[in-house]
Parts: structure tokens; C-alpha cells; sequence
């Protein structure tokens, strides 16, 4: 039995487990008397300086951190050559209790854990830290059942100076690292995101998502293979699984806090009967499909007040009483007093019927008869016969000048008759045509492929592309949409994209919205305008026969394309 090291303050009881780095063991601070936790760097570590000096910055780096969801630390020094951190006793691990359950566990509190350990990264990642090593050891349980994150030793600081974990260098455990954190990129938050994708998914499954027979398999498939199914009676999660664990880190989750609202709308969702759906295949998930489909809740508008019942038998009412309106007062207003032309009678009248009005109107205006003299005619000093022969004269002048003025606005004007007599004919002009060199047409495009487009076109190309949601209004978004979308693209010279060709190998629940739902994405992806294409010159050209392959998948009222590789 190997001695145990002593610590000035604190009595240690036992060895608890051992690490890569150090060993833990349960001890007791003496002044306080309570269980503690020590980790010790393994003795054959302390020649390495570099190690000595990571593991005093996993104790800085944690001490920093202050939440709920993250291990308190107590005191970190040092007694000679050996290293020490004291933190709290966790009794505890996920690995243990997913060893005690047989493996999986159920999938709400799956997600509870999940959820817990989300919100402590959202927490460190806005601090400026990574952990960069998520797995089923670090995440331990107090007795009240919080989730704790542990072991930030190989975490570091964005905006450190260090070089102890350079780019190039890969720490983490090979089944729980994400694809850049395998290639030894430069990594960000969204690694740790991926690396809790596989720890869902192994909670849910019981195994981890990647296994292969050495490492570098492991790692491989990380990088390139695709991500795995989930059996079907949890295919349920598969969406969140997905924008989890995307390859590409831009399609990924972003923030530890993005993905708690995730969760918590997968669990909202799930109280609710109105679960997302994926791809299921078998005469089971169907009928489970169908089941969901059919407890969904009817959506009616919201409303504050009463609404009055319409009356059906208002509008026909009104349309005829305003149509009979109409008719009287043309009626009234085209109605003409009686006469020949309304009578069928000749349209002409002749001098004696003009004479008679007139005598008629006369009688109208001074009330008299005609050849009887008023009382003031009579009174009227008497006219000479010569004065009021020139009087009449003058009238009858004046009148026909005005018969003659309206003869002449009566007839029409005549047109000149076209002729060599009337009109001379004045030679057209040839206009002579441009030159032709005036005339310049650009050439068209070249079309090419997408291997033909520019490198970083193609990159940009793929990633406005990658991911497309679809948000629809809730009375529209009563159905089931599974499967995949295979589309050939054209992009024009101005960016705008044209769908070629359709081929859809959609499941839609009811069958029925399957043509609404193939039109829905029909508009969406060919109203979408990109970068305009040049090639590796940087000159225009088209791009033809793109072909794009979508999964297709429905959160709530939202329609979700993931493209495929």
C-alpha cells in the first residue's frame, strides 16, 4: 500500500480516482472539519515544468469562475514539489450513474443534464474560457441532484498569453472532440457545444456516437463522417442532436444560451404533444405521428371582445337596394319631356310649329295675346313709319347674319382631296442605318460548375446555404414534414438563384399539404439572391447544374433545411 502525501492543514483519508494529470484523493480541512476534495499532480509530472504550470492554472482558471453549475474551489499551493487543489466533495459522476442505470437514461433527464451543463459554459465562455474537455468524468452531481461542471485543467483563457495550449495541439478526450478541436484548428466556445452533442447523444443512446479501433479512427470519423441516427423512438431529438453536433461549427449552436432556449423549447414542446419531427421510417412512428398530429391544439385568433354574429341575409339586402337606387336616377336624370321624337313623330319640326312655340312662349313672358296691345304700348309716344321701317330693317340683318353663322358651323369641314392637284408629294428621306461598329453586344457569360467558381465564392456559397429556416404563420403550420429535398440550382449572373429541377422524397402528414409544403420551400430557396458568381479570374459567369441536397425537418411552425455533404 503506496504512502499517502501529507498536506500541512488538511488529513487525507483515501484515494478516490486518478487522472492523466493528477490523482484525487477524499481528505478533511482540519480547521473547518469538513470533506474536501484534493487534487494532487502525479509525481512523475514533476519533472515536466510545463505540466506544474498548466495544473496551477486549472486551480486560477476555476477560482475565477463563479456559478451554480461549476466546482468551488477552496485553496491551490504548494508543498515542496507536490501541487495541490482543494475543492468541494462531489460523491458523484455521470460516468458512474450511467454505469449504475446500465447506460442510457431517461431522455428528460438526459436533457436536464444537458440544460445544467449548457448553462455553466454559456457562463465560462462569456468569462473567456473554454474547458475544451466535456465528458462523462467531468460532469458531477451534488447531493441535491445540481450538475457540476469539473476539471477546467486543460481550459484556457481567450484572451491569455500562454502558449500551453497552442494551435496545433489537440487536448481532449478523442471520442468527445469536436472537428476542428481534431484537425488542430483554433477552436472557440462552440467546440465544448459540440462536445456535449456527443454527450447527449451517448445519454440517450448508451454509447457514444464515433468508435473505431485506435484513436486516429475515432478522430477521423469526427472530421468527415456524417452524423449518426438516433433509433426511432428517439428520433424525436434528432433535430437538436444535429444542430448540435454540426461539422460546420457557423451551422452549429452558438452560445451555451442558445442552446438552453433549445432545450427548453424541445421540453415545452414535449408537455405539449407538439414534438418536432425527423425522418421515421417504421408502421409504429407513424402511427405515433399520427397520434401527435391529431392532439395538436386548434388555433383560433386571439380576441378580446365578443363578436358580433354576422347576418347572411344583410349583403343580398343591400346589393339590391342600392342596384334599384341606381337605376331611378339614371331613370330620372336621361327622362325627357314628351314630344315628336320621343313619339316616333319627325325629328325635324317646321317653320309653323317654331312660329306657334314662339307665339306660345311670347305669351308666356309678356302676357299677352298676340296682336293685342298692352296698356303701356298705348302710352308709348308714337314711332315714325320711315324710323321703324329702318328698325326693321336692322333686325332682320342682324338675323340673318346669325342663321348664316350657324349654317356654317352646322356643315362639315371638308377634308382636302388627296392628289397631284391638291397636295404635292415631298420625297421621303432614307435614313440611312449606325454603323455597325456602333453597335456593341456583350458576349454571355460563360457557364461553368461549382468547381468552376471562385474559391472563396464557393465557401460563401456553402455556408449561406447550409441552413434554411422557413418561418410560417401558425394557422398554416398544421402539418408533418419529413425526409429530404434534392435540388438542382442555376445561379444567374446578377446572383439570383433558379430552381432547374425538384426532386422531393418528402413524408407529409396529412398527405394532403405535401404540394403546399413543396411550393413553401420552392419560393423560399428561389427568392434567395447570392454573391453574383465570378470564376477563379474573378471574371462573370453563370453557374448551372448545382445540385443541393436538403433534410428536411418542421420545429413548431418553422421549417428546417439542413443541407447534406
Amino acid at each position: 500500500m503506496s504512502k499517502l502525501p501529507e498536506i500541512p492543514g488538511y488529513r487525507i483519508i483515501r484515494k478516490l480516482g486518478q487522472g492523466g494529470m493528477a490523482d484525487v484523493y477524499l481528505g478533511m480541512q482540519e480547521n473547518l472539519d469538513r470533506e474536501v476534495a484534493i487534487k494532487i499532480l502525479v509525481p512523475s509530472l514533476f519533472r515536466d515544468e510545463r505540466f506544474a504550470t498548466r495544473f496551477i492554472k486549472e486551480a486560477q482558471t476555476a477560482a475565477r469562475l463563479a456559478h451554480p453549475n461549476i466546482i468551488t474551489i477552496h485553496d491551490v499551493g504548494q508543498v515542496g514539489d507536490t501541487y495541490y487543489i482543494v475543492m468541494e466533495h462531489l460523491q458523484e459522476s455521470l460516468n458512474a450513474r450511467m454505469k449504475k442505470l446500465g447506460g442510457a437514461l431517461e431522455p428528460k433527464e438526459a436533457l436536464k443534464i444537458v440544460k445544467m451543463t449548457a448553462a455553466a459554459l454559456d457562463y465560462a465562455h462569456r468569462k473567456g474560457f473554454i474547458h475544451r474537455d466535456i465528458k462523462p468524468d467531468n460532469i458531477m452531481f451534488r447531493q441535491d441532484g445540481t450538475v457540476v461542471l469539473v476539471d477546467f485543467g486543460i481550459a484556457r483563457a481567450i484572451d491569455a498569453t500562454t502558449q500551453l495550449t497552442r494551435t496545433g495541439m489537440s487536448i481532449g478526450t478523442p471520442h468527445y472532440m469536436s472537428p476542428e478541436q481534431c484537425r488542430g484548428e483554433k477552436i472557440d466556445g462552440r467546440s465544448d457545444i459540440y462536445s456535449l452533442g456527443v454527450q447527449l447523444y451517448e445519454l440517450l443512446t448508451g454509447t457514444v456516437p464515433y468508435t473505431a479501433e485506435n484513436t486516429a479512427g475515432i478522430i477521423l470519423k469526427h472530421i468527415q463522417d456524417p452524423i449518426p441516427r438516433l433509433p426511432v423512438h428517439l428520433a424525436e431529438y434528432q433535430l437538436l442532436i444535429e444542430k448540435m453536433m454540426a461539422k460546420d461549427r457557423d451551422i452549429r449552436v452558438q452560445t451555451g444560451a442558445e442552446l438552453v432556449k433549445f432545450i427548453d423549447a424541445v421540453m415545452n414542446a414535449q408537455d405539449q404533444h407538439l414534438m418536432p419531427t425527423v425522418s421515421m421510417t417504421t408502421p409504429e412512428v407513424k402511427t405515433m405521428e399520427q397520434a401527435t398530429l391529431t392532439t395538436l391544439p386548434p388555433t383560433k385568433p386571439v380576441s378580446f371582445r365578443k363578436q358580433p354574429e354576422r347576418k347572411k341575409w344583410l349583403l343580398p339586402v343591400l346589393l339590391v337596394l342600392v342596384a334599384g337606387l341606381i337605376i331611378g336616377t339614371v331613370y330620372v336624370v336621361t327622362q325627357k319631356p314628351f314630344d315628336k321624337a320621343n313619339t316616333g313623330g319627325p325629328a325635324v319640326e317646321n317653320d309653323k310649329t317654331v312660329e306657334n312655340e314662339k307665339a306660345v312662349n311670347s305669351e308666356a313672358e309678356t302676357g299677352k295675346k298676340p296682336g293685342q296691345t298692352t296698356e303701356i304700348e298705348k302710352k308709348a309716344p308714337d314711332i315714325p313709319k320711315e324710323e321703324e321701317a329702318d328698325t326693321l330693317k336692322e333686325k332682320e340683318a342682324v338675323e340673318t347674319k346669325e342663321i348664316k353663322k350657324k349654317e356654317i358651323q352646322k356643315k362639315p369641314v371638308e377634308e382636302p382631296k388627296k392628289g397631284p392637284q391638291t397636295l404635292k408629294e415631298v420625297p421621303k428621306k432614307e435614313v440611312e442605318p449606325p454603323p455597325k461598329e456602333s453597335v456593341k453586344i456583350a458576349p454571355p457569360a460563360r457557364t461553368v460548375s461549382l468547381l468552376g467558381l471562385h474559391p472563396d465564392l464557393r465557401k460563401t456559397y456553402d455556408r449561406m446555404m447550409a441552413s434554411i429556416t422557413i418561418q410560417l404563420p401558425l394557422r398554416d403550420a398544421r402539418f408533418k414534414v419529413t425526409g429530404q429535398v434534392v435540388l438542382t440550382l442555376a445561379i444567374g449572373e446578377s446572383g439570383k438563384i433558379a430552381i432547374v429541377s425538384h426532386e422531393d422524397m418528402m413524408k407529409v402528414e396529412p398527405p394532403i399539404q405535401k404540394r403546399k409544403v413543396k411550393a413553401i420551400i420552392g419560393r423560399k430557396i428561389g427568392g434567395t439572391l447570392l454573391p453574383p458568381p465570378t470564376d477563379k479570374d474573378g471574371k462573370p459567369v453563370r453557374l448551372d447544374n448545382w445540385r443541393v441536397t436538403y433534410k428536411v425537418g418542421k420545429l413548431f411552425n418553422k421549417i428546417i433545411l439542413t443541407k447534406q455533404k
